[in-house]
């Protein structure tokens, strides 16, 4: 008798672990198309539907299933926003660090009226997008951007919805933004904006924090750059005032106002834009590389402005 109860043992599990293999391996064999993404954007990419085994269990004996991309183009990843449950979880209100998407936000829809050297710059630029669009496959848009020339400040942010790092240490705020592996400082040493810049891309930028917002100039961005993808321009004597703030653990906020009465009669301001904190998310290395943006323009029969974002 007790020959055979151990006997029943034996074969319940054999059986048992036959069936965990079994599913484990459909797990990773069997693939279909599901919606990832994030709450700015999402991408339909075919992957294993499994993650019961995933990295653990009796599966790791025998072959651990593939893991998921971790990220895919078109700014859609896989992993999931700080849950809703750390949003009131205390944190340092002037401490930015961290990875963030944008959910939402841009500059007002109201642009103040130009100058007529305002409308002499926007004349110059062609492009696919807004109310001044221009399509034609012998005039193409003209969008710096698509011969990898910088986004520059601040159409890093309205520019493209791939994620933005902060990396805050004593004296400056770094900001890693993930499209074209960009990078600017905001110093808060106590420096000053310099009397006369050389322009750059993300011109020169100095911080300090009033209260728990964080306050920052710049000057001195070049005036190549394309505020928005429908070509809003920056003269070269430009101000910008930005302002951070953290409105709970898992939330950024953020607001830009330009001042350029060489281009607008009057200051232009953001939206609230808001920027939802990711945990688990690295930054991606997706540099600008000329010869597949040549590749791209030679293949398409009208220029797109923005391309691969």
């Amino acid at each position: 008798m007790q020959n055979r109860v151990v006997f029943f043992l034996i074969c319940a599990l054999v059986s048992a672990a036959a069936v965990s293999v079994a599913f484990a391996q459909r797990q990773i064999n069997d693939t279909g198309w599901i919606e990832i993404g994030s709450k700015t954007e999402t991408a339909r990419v075919q992957r294993p539907l499994g993650t019961l085994y995933r990295g653990s269990g009796f599966l790791t004996y025998v072959g651990k299933p593939k893991k998921p991309n971790l990220q895919h183009d078109m700014g859609a990843y896989e992993l999931d926003p700080a849950p809703e449950s750390d949003r009131n979880k205390p944190h340092n209100k002037r401490d930015l660090t961290g990875v963030y998407e944008k959910l939402a936000g841009g500059m007002s829809d109201r642009v103040p009226k130009m100058t007529p050297l305002g409308w002499q710059m926007m004349d110059e630029r062609i492009t696919a997008g807004g109310p001044r669009a221009y399509l034609s496959e012998t005039i193409p848009v003209n969008n710096p951007e698509l011969l990898c020339d910088p986004q520059g400040w601040p159409g890093a942010v309205f520019g493209t919805d791939r994620p933005m790092e902060n990396i805050q240490i004593p004296g400056r705020l770094i900001q890693h933004w993930a499209w074209h592996e960009s990078w600017r400082t905001i110093w808060l040493d106590g420096r000053l904006l310099p009397k006369t810049p050389d322009p750059t891309w993300y011109g020169y930028s100095v911080g300090k924090w009033v209260g728990n917002t964080l306050v920052a100039d710049t000057i001195g961005v070049d005036s190549r750059i394309w505020v928005t993808d429908n070509g809003a321009v920056l003269g070269p004597n430009a101000e910008l005032n930005e302002r951070w703030r953290r409105l709970d653990n898992n939330t950024l906020q953020f607001n830009i106002t330009i001042r350029d009465p060489e281009i607008y009669v009057e200051d232009w301001s953001s939206t609230d834009v808001l920027f939802q904190r990711y945990p688990n998310l690295e930054v991606d290395h997706s540099p600008c590389v000329p010869s597949e943006e040549l590749l791209y323009r030679s293949n398409s029969p009208t220029e797109i402005p923005g391309a691969g974002q």
